[in-house]
């Protein structure tokens, strides 16, 4: 009986705290859409740093867009990094656009590539779109090498991704 009563209580405490920060990353959408983009970026900070993947995006939109704080391209990139090897497809879209455009980092279209093929893996409309567009820029070889990299990718967890 001990040991129920232990489960459903670490079942609730994770379904409330679950519940928590879905609340606070709709207080942090509520302010962004009222462009109170200093109190949007504080609460995102807090939950990007806790290791939600949401909130590690929505500051890298912030953060290269200078809402809520300077333009900084390079954090940006951190974010965006972070929270495409959690797997969130959107972040992946976003990292894969860092690297083709080569925003704050080196410009990398293998890179682009690869990030683009995993998030159109996940069904994201958006990459499929990019990874035709870049088809057209980079050669079959690096297509390849691309492909490869984000197979080991998805393989390995989003972790150690080239």
């Amino acid at each position: 009986m001990k040991k129920l009563l232990i489960v459903l209580f670490s079942l609730n405490f994770l379904i409330c705290s679950k519940s928590v920060l879905a609340d606070e990353i709709l207080k942090g959408f509520d302010a962004y859409k009222n462009k109170d983009y200093q109190l949007a970026f504080d609460i995102w900070s807090k939950l990007a740093i806790e290791g939600d993947p949401i909130a590690q995006n929505s500051l890298g939109v912030m953060l290269q867009k200078g809402e809520g704080t300077e333009m900084n391209f390079l954090l940006s990139y951190s974010w965006f990094k972070k929270s495409a090897e959690s797997g969130y497809t959107p972040a992946q879209v976003s990292l894969g656009y860092i690297y083709d455009q080569g925003m704050g980092i080196d410009q990398n279209k293998i890179k682009a590539y690869m990030w683009w093929r995993i998030a159109s893996l996940h069904g994201d409309s958006d990459a499929v779109t990019l990874l035709k567009l870049l088809s057209n820029e980079i050669n079959e070889n690096d297509q390849k090498i691309a492909i490869n990299l984000a197979d080991k990718c998805v393989k390995n967890n989003f972790k150690a991704c080239w």
